[in-house]
C-alpha cells in the first residue's frame, strides 16, 4: 500500500515538474527603468535632502511548483548611498538616548516601479499601494524586553525625538505589460 502511494506521489510531482517546465514565464516589455527620488527630513531642527536614482534592470523570469517568478537586479546609483544602506537597515538618521535608532526607509521596490502584476494591493480600494518613504525606530533587545516593542512606526513617538520627512519625490512608476500572462 505504501509502495503504491509513493509510487503516485512519485507521478504526480513528475507531472508537475514537467507541466511548470513547459509553461513560458512571463517576460516585461520594458526591461530596464531609472526612477530618481529625493526625500527632505528634518532631525532636530536641521532639515537634509537624499537624492538619487534607483535602477531597476530585468535578470530572469521563471516557474517554480508555486507558479511565476520576476527577478529584478536593483540597486542606488550613488554609491556612498548605496553602501550606507547595506551596511545598515536603513538610512540611520539618528541614534537615541533610550537604545533606539531612528531609520528612514525609501521603501523602493522594482515590483512597484517596474509594474510587476504581482503588485501589492489595497483591497479596500482595489488600487496599487503607493511608493513612499517611511521612518521607524529599531530598539535594542534589552528596551524591546523593557517596552515589549522591537520597531515602531508611530509618528507621535518618531516626532518626540524630532525626527519627521518633511517632502518627497519619486518618478512615477513604468506602465509595463507583459508577455504570456
Amino acid at each position: 500500500m505504501n509502495k503504491k502511494r509513493l509510487m503516485c506521489m512519485a507521478l504526480i510531482v513528475a507531472l508537475c515538474s514537467t507541466f511548470s517546465a513547459c509553461q513560458k514565464a512571463p517576460d516585461p516589455a520594458i526591461k530596464e527603468g531609472r526612477f530618481d527620488f529625493s526625500v527632505t527630513y528634518e532631525v532636530d531642527g536641521e532639515i537634509a535632502t537624499v537624492s538619487s536614482t534607483y535602477v531597476c534592470e530585468f535578470e530572469e523570469s521563471g516557474w517554480h511548483l508555486d507558479g511565476w517568478y520576476i527577478h529584478w537586479n536593483e540597486y542606488i546609483e550613488d554609491s556612498e548611498l548605496a553602501k550606507r544602506l547595506e551596511e545598515t537597515r536603513g538610512y540611520l538618521l539618528l541614534k537615541t538616548i533610550d537604545d533606539g535608532e531612528i531609520y528612514l526607509d525609501f521603501n523602493l521596490s522594482a515590483k512597484q516601479f517596474m509594474a510587476d502584476p504581482r503588485l501589492d494591493y489595497n483591497y479596500e480600494t482595489d488600487e496599487v499601494v503607493a511608493v513612499t518613504p517611511r521612518l521607524f525606530i529599531e530598539y535594542t533587545y534589552e528596551k524591546y524586553e523593557e517596552i515589549g516593542e522591537a520597531y515602531s512606526e508611530d509618528v507621535v513617538v518618531l516626532e518626540s525625538y524630532g525626527v519627521k520627512v518633511i517632502s518627497y519625490e519619486y518618478d512615477a512608476p513604468i506602465e509595463n505589460t507583459y508577455k504570456n500572462i
